[in-house]
């Protein structure tokens, strides 16, 4: 099924499984993303790690610095800006106000985190875990986001 099929279904319970399935599906089997599809496969990996082990995982293990940057500029773009600001002082925090290069963001220890910092950080966290962080209702969002940049999806 094709992006713009999948932007056609009616229920969004079958846009969300359908465009999921999808980019599972590329991914399984070798196939290289769109840059719309990397897009939305960073929320997905976001979330997922984040539900599973923990809003430090996201930095720690799942994603590298570009990616944490790409999604930040993505939540921005779909109307999330509240979770993109809180995404953006979260890998401050994390890269301790500092602008590092790939490797040194490899090396961070969140054990090392001031009190101060640590206990925003861990706030932060809480924020997206709730509802009002927008990020678990939002497949209208990437819907409308989706249909504005097909170019993204070819």
């Amino acid at each position: 099924m094709d992006m713009k099929s999948i932007l056609e279904l009616k229920e969004m319970e079958d846009f969300e499984l359908k465009l999921f399935e999808v980019i599972d599906e590329k991914l399984e089997k070798g196939i290289t993303l769109s840059e719309g599809e990397k897009y939305i496969n960073l929320y997905y990996r976001f979330m997922t790690e984040k539900d599973i082990n923990g809003f430090c995982d996201v930095f720690y293990q799942e994603l590298s610095l570009e990616e944490v940057e790409k999604l930040i500029k993505w939540l921005n773009q779909i109307g999330l800006k509240e979770s993109g600001k809180q995404l953006e002082v979260a890998l401050n925090i994390y890269c301790g106000g500092k602008k590092l290069s790939e490797d040194e963001y490899l090396d961070v220890n969140p054990a090392n985190f001031n009190e101060k910092d640590g206990n925003l950080f861990d706030e932060i966290g809480e924020f997206f875990e709730k509802e009002e962080c927008g990020l678990y209702d939002c497949s209208e969002l990437i819907r409308s986001w989706m249909k504005n940049n097909l170019n993204l999806f070819k």
